[in-house]
């Protein structure tokens, strides 16, 4: 690698210097190409690991299956989160992957979580002493929610649209497909809690054939 020259000047090879260069710079350009990706935008949803929960008793007639999913760059509409999710829960089955007996009914209760600085992609629940960190801690990143179950195979839906701090903006229900709930939140600084303008409530009774309907506020 090194050899002594002329006068005693120590000279390198070449080729030594490029190589080392070459191996630096690889594992560099790799990483910018991962940043690269996670940037993109792309919307990508997957479940978070370590945190799938299952409660239910032997002598108990219902078993409750809980997982949580992290989505990166969600989309801002709330009708097409929901079908986002919808999608996602179809072509992932949960109900394959519980098995028990048949006098059991299985309720599904699946959390959806957008990523932030508290909560970010490859976060884990940390269970030590004087740092417990679980997902129970970052509901404020909670923007989704599917239940059902054996007995009741519909589907409900709520998804929500939060700003940074956490608090509601908009939220919709949704019974399947039916939209039955609308609903914008009007912060106010001059009282404790936060003026409701219902939108769409019970749908299916009022408008069948739409979304529109009228707007009415709850003051509640």
């Amino acid at each position: 690698m090194y050899y002594l020259g002329e006068n005693g000047v120590i000279k390198v090879n070449l080729k030594i210097i490029v190589l080392m260069i070459g191996i630096f710079l690889i594992p560099l350009n790799l990483i910018g190409c991962k940043k690269n990706e996670e940037s993109s935008g792309e919307t990508k949803i997957f479940e978070i690991d370590n945190t799938k929960e299952i409660f239910g008793k032997k002598d108990e007639e219902e078993v409750t299956v809980k997982k949580h999913y992290m989505i990166l760059n969600p989309p801002k509409d709330l009708i097409e989160l929901k079908e986002l999710f919808e999608k996602y829960s179809k072509e992932h089955p949960v109900e394959e992957e519980m098995k028990v007996t048949e006098s059991k009914n299985r309720i599904y209760d699946l959390f959806f979580y957008r990523e932030s600085e508290d909560l970010p992609r490859d976060w884990q629940p940390d269970e030590s002493y004087m740092n417990t960190d679980r997902l129970e801690h970052h509901k404020n990143d909670l923007i989704a929610h599917i239940i059902w179950s054996d007995a009741e195979p519909q589907k409900k839906y709520n998804v929500y649209d939060k700003n940074k701090e956490g608090k509601v903006i908009k939220r919709m229900r949704f019974i399947e497909d039916q939209l039955v709930e609308r609903a914008i939140h009007y912060p106010y600084t001059n009282r404790p809690s936060d003026r409701v303008a219902t939108i769409d409530r019970k749908i299916k009774h009022a408008n069948p054939s739409g979304y529109k309907t009228k707007l009415s506020l709850n003051n509640n």
